[in-house]
């Protein structure tokens, strides 16, 4: 099919402008002195992503060397100095330049209330476009290493079942960062707690979930992550019906007492919300 003229008119116009500011990217790096020069461009020196997360630090570190210090005054208290590759300053009133160190090292990174410095901005687009091409492959490779092994542990190892939308998912992909899985003994613990509360484990074919049912209402727990057990209220009924579609809840490891009545008052208020008959 024909393309409209001015379809190719736009994506040709999208192509100049993605040129001419790739072009006025590399103006702003050579323009320059020599010291910057070599300074922005360091971004080649880095050898991995984890390196590539320092870069504005590193380069906020290394042009602690060629600030020109204001000279003193008692209203800032402490050396400050005007960003030596934008030329900008503070915007709060009264002051001059940045403090030193920090408030240049919040300037080129662009954080808090701060400013970030152009310059840096425009130049780290440069960076990463580098990064992208020179990780690239390896990452790749990385990625699809990753995916066999996830692939072999999961035709291997325990998978667990926390809500009836989801797959099954290996342990250690059911926590994150913040909130990291249990170790054995600690989910066997808290198995015991759940089965104290009348939520059954039910196992088939390596498949692990918790679930506690009653007429219409299922709930599915969750107690992989550490220090709580999550429920998940939901309606199991063959009819679509308008409203509240789940209903969760989370028992804290440090309650020890009253736990039975904190769970049965969890199951009338999800039979209420989910509108679920008695």
């Amino acid at each position: 099919m024909k393309r409209h003229s001015w379809e190719s008119t736009a994506e040709q116009t999208i192509e100049r402008l993605q040129n001419e500011l790739l072009t006025a990217r590399y103006v702003i790096l050579h323009l320059m002195p020599e010291n910057l020069h070599k300074l922005l461009t360091s971004y080649y020196n880095c050898k991995s992503r984890e390196d590539t997360y320092h870069w504005e630090n590193l380069i906020a570190e290394k042009l602690l060397e060629y600030v020109e210090i204001i000279p003193y005054h008692p209203v800032y208290g402490r050396e400050r100095a005007y960003c030596p590759l934008c030329g900008e300053g503070s915007d709060a009133p009264y002051e001059e330049g940045y403090a030193l160190p920090e408030g240049l090292r919040r300037h080129i990174a662009g954080e808090g209330n701060t400013k970030k410095c152009p310059v840096v901005e425009q130049i780290r687009h440069l960076a990463v476009d580098h990064w992208d091409r020179m990780f690239a492959e390896k990452e790749r490779l990385e990625r699809e290493e990753s995916a066999k092994v996830l692939e072999a542990r999961r035709a291997n190892e325990t998978l667990y079942i926390v809500s009836p939308h989801e797959n099954s998912k290996l342990i250690d992909e059911i926590g994150w960062g913040w909130a990291p899985h249990r170790d054995s003994e600690q989910l066997q613990w808290a198995e015991s707690r759940l089965h104290e509360l009348g939520v059954k484990k039910v196992v088939a074919d390596r498949v692990v979930s918790y679930i506690y049912e009653e007429g219409e209402l299922c709930i599915y727990a969750n107690p992989i992550k550490q220090k709580n057990i999550e429920f998940c209220a939901y309606k199991m009924s063959s009819k679509r019906r308008a409203g509240r579609s789940h209903l969760c809840y989370v028992l804290p490891d440090r309650y020890v007492n009253g736990l039975r009545d904190k769970f049965e008052k969890y199951i009338l208020d999800a039979k209420e919300k989910l509108k679920i008959l008695k």
